[in-house]
């Protein structure tokens, strides 16, 4: 075996050579660490910013590419052009983050199946890419748009081959790579630190291996074992199956099902491949093995392996976890076997035998899982010719560079010369006192440079600013210098050679405590109501109204609470900031939706002037409000660490220290006592909620909440009181749609509440309620009729009384959304005199919302010149300074209100050349104008008293299905109509309106933040346990009207704001799966009692809620 190795073992390598896209790279183990990702490697050595990361642990999809190489078995590959066009065209990149991952998704999926790929197959694929823009549905219909559906339709072998060098057939001639693969010759890497690497083609090699090293526990040795075709192989030999351990998840799936079609006795093999479907997602089971996930169980008891179970019950002398044996006449259970798993580190057996069991038809829908149908969606909207580009269906302008990879975000810059990384030193101890801290530790650790706390901020220790208080009335650190908040607060930053030091590095900082206190740790609002501890309640004033004296009698009074949890942002692109020393300041390019205040915080911090510092955004990786004030925090840690070293630093936030350090939605508790009578027209209403602001009181939505629950509604009789309430959390923050979220909510669940306790429709009770003169009042009504809600309602009925573990509901819900326009924000336009092109920078930031598309749509209108003379370019503090955040859904109005002016200004320039030459091209126009001397740029700042206030109106409908048994709940469909004005770009619009419902029920269903009450710690902190929507938990029918009929005087362009109204809308799919959970509980023979439903309402909740017991569990 020695022999065998002797080049391998005796003969090391100091390099190893490979290809990205065609070109080859050469990996020296002198500069590179054994442990360097590929993901670092493309980004940081190849340069190609392209791949992205997020979450680094395969459960975002940002990250994925496509790896080809010679199969040890079947010695297959081959390749495919995927074309990202297509994705742009559809509108399927929103922020475009996910894109190229998305992209390289399907062309692996093309890649795999050889281009004949069917829509589920495309459906199934996306199961590890996360969007959160988009909503999912231009993704699928993009990439389903290239499916086959025959062979005729496939192109040859030959066109599949395509190679991403020179785009034409392959030739097989690409040096290096190809030659390494196939001679499979084994390769031995020693890197400085004398960790070994080895790839390696058969189990004597691997043997060998450990013959020479096993006894020495502290050698760090890497053996890749891809290539072993004894550990890639399965045999099918009589009565057994033989799998190598080493097999993907996805071969073993395709080994499964090809297996249960060939041999009857293995027909069950089929189920257990339907199963592992389930795990994790394609990209994870392309490259996650059985014996990965096998040792990853013995290392991790507590880990919950589905491999195991199926593994334990066919391997383990059991046929399969679940086993129904039926009698001959196939209508009765002979004897059932189960294997359960999940439920603890050791896992239960159960065997028991039922004989002649007879099968009541209801009960038949507990007998296979929810079956989800192929997504797809329609969109309806108008568009005026007269007017385009504005009102035209345009693709996003960015679109292709985004899903091509070549959309540059603020980490995608290449290295700066001498650049270092950051990463935030965290205190975990509440009820403490920062004592001292001792970074003696890190600072040994290969690369590290140095550590940095709040006593070496030269300036002011607040990434606040002094000039709002209106909105931050607190000063909230940079760095801890006394009492701990939270767990996970910054205490200091570390600052390294490399990401991955720093990040490391962060964690060895010793920080010693003074406990201070033995209070109670508080960190969600539940906790502080159980503690009693009032002195965290700060109550502000009430808002109340009094009722005219009428003499109606009361019919019902009733009382309840709703309780809202927080939500996480989950933008793709985690907070990043780079900051470059410069002979006059620094250069500061910042993942932010608010310059202003990353330049005021700095130049604060640092003490040095404003105009000292130049900020850059070119787009943002998704925003939500993640980015608004926090960005700030990471910025001023980033410049401080580059102003002290006097060199570049990059800040990137892994998703552990985004999620425990930087604020989230405000959760809510609502209270709430009324007394209505027999129609459901409130006669008295008193509703007091709590907000959790987290550790301070900055970013105040209490006074917003409470405008927005009684916006809809005569609210005479009504009064609502609300209250801030601290926590042991990091401080909260806006959020997509914060405030209207929860007034909404508060007061559409009081609508239902009424109409359960009378009886009388929802939607009538809601008419009861409303003005006469209300928009909603025509609309209801008519909506209602368009989407059948009351013969659908008749079809949920007759299903849920023909089926016992099935339940369907249906629910409708309208909305007002007050859009109200605050700040200020600068356009200029600038027209170039030769070819006449324009470009247009403004103080918007492109967090995904189309910003730009719709600018330069409004750009084109005015000016009427084609839209491909339009470019508009990155946000600095140098053309837009003292600018407005962007959010509140308002930015895009305003800067297009804002470029629309400034190209008035223009227009009234050109107008004397233009009436002089008459019909001459607009570039002779600008060439002349020039001539003339004439100004061709123009400057306009909107001010908040240019436009004025008015409400957003909708209505959506929601249809749900749910499986008793195990709380899984399906949208079967959803349909949204929303009050859009005349919609500047319609694609746009709708894919905003898409995406806000689809976080909405991430909101509602599925995302949940769960903490550790003994120290505050969030332990739902990362994407293997924090769960936004994927692909397929969207309506599987996704319906969006657009209402166009009456346009907005008070809008740009007659139009109306679209980024956040839609989320409000999403809670009707608990309503509807308040219903259908009704129909459990009568089934279940419980009364028919009011069901309580918060966020979020998680499969679990549904199955606790359904009134599931055992003893119910039967079969006649």
């Amino acid at each position: 075996l020695m022999n065998l190795f002797t080049v391998s073992i005796f003969s090391p390598l100091s390099e190893v050579t490979f290809t990205i896209n065609g070109i080859a790279y050469t990996a020296k183990t002198e500069n590179l660490s054994l442990d360097t990702s590929l993901n670092t490697f493309i980004r940081n050595h190849a340069h190609l910013s392209g791949s992205k990361f997020m979450c680094l642990e395969g459960g975002c999809g940002a990250c994925i590419v496509n790896v080809s190489g010679l199969h040890p078995v079947t010695k297959e590959t081959k390749s495919w052009s995927a074309n990202s066009e297509r994705l742009a065209h559809m509108n399927g990149s929103q922020c475009g983050y996910c894109s190229p991952g998305m992209v390289m998704t399907m062309y692996s999926l093309m890649k795999s199946k050889q281009g004949a790929v069917s829509m589920e197959d495309v459906e199934n694929a996306l199961g590890g890419n996360i969007c959160r823009c988009t909503g999912y549905r231009p993704i699928l219909d993009a990439f389903k748009s290239l499916a086959s559906v025959s062979e005729q339709e496939l192109p040859d072998i030959e066109e599949l081959k395509i190679c991403p060098k020179t785009n034409t057939a392959c030739s097989a001639k690409c040096p290096v790579a190809a030659s390494l693969i196939e001679q499979g010759r084994p390769v031995h890497l020693v890197a400085g630190d004398d960790r070994e690497w080895h790839k390696v083609y058969t189990l004597a090699e691997i043997f060998a291996i450990f013959s020479v090293y096993r006894r020495s526990e502290s050698l760090q040795v890497f053996i890749d074992i891809t290539s072993v075709e004894e550990l890639r192989n399965y045999f099918l030999r009589t009565g057994e199956l033989i799998v190598g351990a080493n097999v993907t998840l996805t071969e073993f799936i395709e080994i499964l099902d090809k297996t249960a079609t060939k041999r009857p006795n293995f027909r069950y093999c089929g189920e257990i491949a339907r199963h592992l479907r389930l795990i994790a997602n394609l990209a994870v089971r392309n490259a996650g093995t059985i014996a990965g996930n096998l040792t990853l169980k013995n290392q991790h008891p507590q880990f919950p392996s589905d491999v195991y179970i199926l593994l334990e019950a066919v391997g383990a002398k059991l046929i399969v976890a679940f086993l129904l044996r039926m009698a001959s006449d196939k209508m009765t259970v002979k004897s059932a076997t189960l294997c359960f798993g999940g439920i603890n580190p050791k896992f239960l057996l159960s065997v028991a035998t039922d004989n002649n069991v007879p099968l009541d038809p209801r009960f038949r829908s507990g007998s296979a899982m929810l079956q989800r149908p192929l997504s797809s969606g329609q969109q309806y909207y108008d568009t005026n010719k007269k007017n385009w580009p504005v009102t035209k269906y345009v693709p996003k302008l960015e679109g292709l560079a985004q899903t091509s990879g070549e959309a540059k975000y603020t980490n995608d810059f290449p290295p700066f010369p001498g650049e270092l990384y950051a990463a935030f030193v965290v205190a975990t101890q509440l009820n403490s006192t920062i004592g001292k801290i001792d970074p003696t530790e890190a600072l040994k650790l290969p690369g590290v440079v140095a550590f940095y706390s709040a006593k070496h901020i030269p300036g002011v220790n607040n990434f606040m600013s002094d000039g709002m208080h209106f909105y931050f009335p607190d000063v909230e650190e940079i760095f801890c210098s006394g009492r701990v908040l939270f767990h996970g607060q910054p205490v200091g930053v570390i600052v390294a050679e490399r990401f991955d030091q720093a990040v490391r590095a962060a964690k060895q900082v010793n920080i010693i405590y003074e406990r201070i206190s033995d209070a109670p740790i508080c960190p969600t609002i539940k906790a502080v109501l159980t503690h009693r501890s009032k002195d965290r309640i700060v109550s502000q004033p009430a808002s109340s109204r009094t009722s005219p004296q009428v003499d109606v009698q009361v019919s019902k009074k009733l009382q309840g609470t709703l309780e809202l949890a927080g939500q996480y942002h989950y933008t793709l692109e985690p907070q990043t900031c780079v900051c470059v020393p410069m002979e006059n300041g620094m250069d500061v390019y910042a993942a932010t939706q608010f310059i202003d205040l990353v330049q005021v915080a700095i130049a604060a911090a640092l003490n040095v002037p404003e105009n000292s510092l130049n900020l850059t955004v070119r787009r943002l990786g998704g925003g939500f409000g993640a980015k608004l004030t926090r960005s700030s925090h990471i910025a001023c840690a980033c410049a401080l660490a580059a102003h002290l070293t006097r060199r570049p630093v990059r800040f990137i936030m892994t998703i552990e220290a985004n999620m425990s350090t930087i604020g989230k939605r405000y959760s809510c508790v609502s209270n709430y006592q009324l007394e209505v009578d027999s129609k459901g027209k409130i006669l008295k209403l008193a509703n007091n909620f709590m907000q959790d602001y987290g550790c301070n009181l900055n970013e105040n939505v209490v006074d917003d909440a409470k405008v927005v629950f009684g916006l809809s509604y005569n609210s005479s009789a009504w009064k609502v009181e609300g209250s801030s309430v601290l926590t042991d959390a990091p401080s909260n923050t806006w959020m997509r749609a914060p405030a209207t979220t929860e007034g909404i909510a508060m007061v559409e669940t009081i609508m239902e509440h009424i109409a359960w306790i009378t009886g009388v429709d929802p939607m009538q009770v809601r008419l009861s309620n409303m003005p006469a003169g209300s928009k909603l009042v025509t609309l209801m009504p008519q909506f209602r009729k368009d989407v059948e809600f009351d013969k659908r309602k008749q079809a949920v009925d007759e299903f849920n009384a023909k089926n016992r573990w099935r339940k369907r509901g249906i629910a409708m819900v309208p909305m007002q959304f007050p859009l109200v326009h605050y700040g200020a924000l600068h356009a200029q336009v600038s027209i170039y005199a030769k070819d006449g092109t324009v470009a247009i920078s403004h103080g918007g930031i492109e967090i995904g919302q189309g910003i730009n598309t719709k600018a330069a749509q409004v750009a084109a209108f005015t000016l009427g010149i084609p839209l491909e003379k339009i470019a508009i370019k990155p946000t600095t503090s140098m053309t837009s300074p003292n600018a407005a955040m962007t959010g509140g859904s308002m930015t895009s109005e305003v800067v297009c209100y804002a470029i629309k002016k400034a190209c008035e200004i223009l227009n009234t320039r050109l107008q004397p050349v233009k009436d002089e030459l008459k019909t001459a091209p607009w570039e002779k126009i600008t060439q002349t104008c020039y001539a003339r001397d004439i100004d061709l740029s123009a400057l306009y700042q909107y001010k908040k008293s240019d436009l004025k206030p008015y409400s957003i109106w909708g209505l959506s409908c929601a249809e749900v299905e749910i499986d008793v048994l195990t709380g899984q709940i399906q949208l079967s469909r959803v349909d949204i109509l929303e009050d859009t004005g005349e919609s500047i770009s319609p694609g746009i619009d709708v894919g905003q309106i898409e995406g806000a419902f689809v976080m909405g029920i991430g909101y509602w269903l599925t995302e949940v933040l769960v903490y550790d009450m003994s120290n505050g710690a969030l332990l739902t902190n990362r994407s293997w346990n924090y769960k936004p929507p994927g692909a397929k938990d969207i309506p599987v029918d996704f319906r969006i009207r657009l209402i166009q009929t009456g346009d907005n005087p008070y809008g740009v362009l007659r139009s109306k704001a679209t980024g956040e109204p839609a989320l409000t809308m999403a809670i009707v799919v608990v309503f509807a799966l308040r219903y259908a959970l009704r129909s459990a509980q009568k089934d279940a023979g419980r009364p028919d009692d009011w069901i309580p439903l918060g966020s979020a309402s998680t499969p679990d909740q549904i199955f606790l809620k359904a009134s599931n017991a055992y003893e119910q569990y039967k079969l006649k």
